[in-house]
């Protein structure tokens, strides 16, 4: 299962689906993939918890991932295809907005900690700040 539905997205922008097109489920597995890719890339080198040999999505918590998952959607495949599928202008601008917020958003929720299964159940692991991870230890 996917971290967002169509209907997460309807609670992000409520005119998504006033277009003709009446489902992005397709895109939702794709964006998690894409989401995950994201996790293990900003998220798995800093911390000490999980090293990124067994970093394994399924032990995320997929609600802790749901807005994250909405804006990559719309930013990256729901904006873009309704951009080439109708004649409404001004998706352009919504994708490039989408985009930030995604970054932002991704940040944020990587930032405050991630909740992950080490197999007693979700621990919050909350990553080492960046001006320490820079640090250099003499």
């Amino acid at each position: 299962m996917a971290f967002s539905s169509d209907t997460d997205l309807q609670a992000i922008l409520p005119a998504i689906f006033n277009h003709g097109i009446t489902s992005f489920a397709d895109y939702h597995a794709t964006a998690e993939d894409e989401v995950v890719r994201d996790i293990r890339k900003e998220f798995v080198p800093r911390q000490h918890t999980v090293a990124l040999a067994d970093f394994d999505k399924t032990k995320l918590a997929e609600s802790q991932w749901t807005r994250v998952n909405c804006l990559r959607v719309l930013g990256w495949h729901a904006l873009p295809h309704l951009a080439t599928e109708t004649t409404v202008t001004g998706f352009t601008d919504m994708m490039e907005y989408y985009q930030e917020e995604y970054a932002k958003e991704l940040g944020k929720v990587i930032d405050d900690g991630v909740y992950y299964d080490t197999g007693t159940g979700p621990v919050l692991i909350v990553p080492i700040p960046r001006a320490e991870e820079q640090r250099i230890w003499r």
